[in-house]
């Protein structure tokens, strides 16, 4: 048993802090979702989930650790064909292209654009880091499109038959940005 834990059936219980502040059950980094609760009511719940985001991923505009092998092995396939619905390793869509980075960074998503837009967790378009994936051209209320985000300002994609994966400016328009790692 820890020291500090209540011994028997009925007594308090429960892992150290560790010093990480409170509540989390003693596993460091965890208190921050001792907050969650009260953050994620009222009209603050995006800038709370935003702050959540930032807890988890960091504040200095880079991805994770997965999510920057993600991009790492994205870029290992700058210029390669785009080919409908493929997913590697030689030539791939614009989903097949994430999910095949992702799957070497050891992180399973969604094949299609259409399920990628529920996966990871939301993020404000003035909260992207490497790694994040961006659903746009939205037709019939539907992502037809995603990239990756490799900085804030600029993605990877494997546009369309007529292109080769490349890099390209953040799209406009309406985007939605999920961070899966």
């Amino acid at each position: 048993m820890f020291r500090g834990m209540g011994g028997g059936m009925g007594g308090g219980g429960g892992m150290p802090s560790m010093g990480m502040g409170g509540g989390g059950g003693g596993f460091p980094g965890m208190g921050m979702f001792s907050k969650l609760p009260g953050m994620l009511t009222g009209q603050n719940s995006r800038q709370a989930a935003d702050q959540l985001t930032s807890d988890l991923f960091g504040r200095d505009g880079n991805g994770s650790d997965r999510a920057n092998r993600a991009v790492a092995f994205a870029k290992s396939k700058l210029g390669a064909p785009y080919v409908w619905g493929a997913t590697g390793p030689n030539a791939f869509d614009c989903s097949g292209l994430t999910q095949w980075a992702y799957r070497q960074a050891g992180v399973n998503i969604p094949r299609t654009t259409y399920d990628l837009v529920n996966a990871g967790t939301p993020v404000s378009r003035a909260n992207i880091r490497a790694g994040d994936l961006i659903l746009c051209n939205w037709q019939n209320g539907r992502p037809e499109h995603v990239v990756m985000a490799v900085s804030p300002d600029m993605v990877i994609e494997a546009p369309n038959r007529n292109e080769r994966v490349k890099f390209s400016s953040i799209p406009s328009g309406h985007l939605v940005i999920r961070r899966v790692a």
